[in-house]
């Protein structure tokens, strides 16, 4: 039977490595044939970015803007609510609570998991007296709103790439118009024609290399969080009822893909 469970909160920089790959490998390919600096232009990036982002959020409150933000921010530079062994901690949790009642998690289990996360908040609501149903039904709002949360910021991330080549074609409207309005000053065509092939240069950009793939990524990472909070809430019944732990283990692995299967009582 297992005895020791080991934290695991690796951080996730595959997010923001393959950011920068791609870009780094558009960059390259430009720097192969010419210079970067060709591609770099303040008036271009002005439209399509800032007009982007300012016309995004007038889809959304400024709270749920915020909040988007805030779940891009934690995708990227790798924070996630996830832990790879909530199914051992819930197991060991059912054990101990099987074999010497609720109130002996407080001992040593509780600082053996995570201190701020779903399931430790939810068994210290039970800990402090709170019945299993009160405890599942909060819990499971706090899930619907964590989810709500994440998907929020998917929602402004699509919405963004839905903007961001619309932006790159009104950005080259502009500069047509500004090189048709100078065309007996030759000196001023070249950089209107500049921010007419960079706008949608930049839009076809941002929402391809950045926002779409960031919303898929932020999709699966809420649809992930919100499966392993579905398996605390089935720990917390089983936690407590004081139900035997075999029978919590066919009830998580009823819920897990068959490569994640807990055997908690085999080695």
């Amino acid at each position: 039977m297992q005895k020791k469970v080991l934290r695991s909160n690796r951080f996730d920089f595959s997010v923001l490595f393959g950011l920068l790959g791609a870009f780094a490998f558009v960059a390259v390919g430009i720097g192969l044939y010419s210079s970067i600096v060709a591609f770099l232009n303040l008036s271009a990036l002005m439209i399509v970015f800032g007009g982007t982002l300012c016309a995004a959020m007038v889809s959304f409150s400024p709270s749920d803007v915020f909040r988007a933000f805030a779940s891009i921010f934690k995708l990227i530079f790798g924070v996630s609510g996830q832990n790879s062994n909530i199914g051992s901690f819930i197991m060991r949790a059912s054990d101990i609570v099987h074999t010497n009642g609720l109130l002996s998690l407080q001992k040593n289990y509780m600082k053996s998991i995570p201190a701020k996360s779903f399931w430790a908040d939810g068994l210290n609501l039970m800990i402090d007296g709170m019945t299993g149903s009160e405890c599942e039904q909060i819990m499971r709002s706090r899930m619907m709103n964590i989810y709500a949360t994440q998907m929020n910021g998917v929602s402004f991330l699509n919405k963004m790439a839905e903007i961001a080549p619309a932006m790159g074609l009104i950005g080259t409207l502009i500069g047509l118009v500004q090189m048709l309005s100078t065309l007996s000053d030759p000196s001023a065509i070249g950089p209107a024609m500049a921010v007419a092939m960079l706008t949608t240069f930049y839009g076809a950009l941002f929402a391809y290399l950045f926002c779409l793939p960031l919303a898929s990524r932020l999709e699966q990472v809420a649809e992930a969080n919100l499966a392993q909070n579905q398996l605390c809430l089935v720990g917390f019944k089983a936690v407590d009822s004081g139900q035997n732990p075999r029978k919590t283990q066919m009830e998580l692995n009823a819920l897990l893909p068959i490569e994640k299967q807990l055997n908690y009582f085999e080695g």
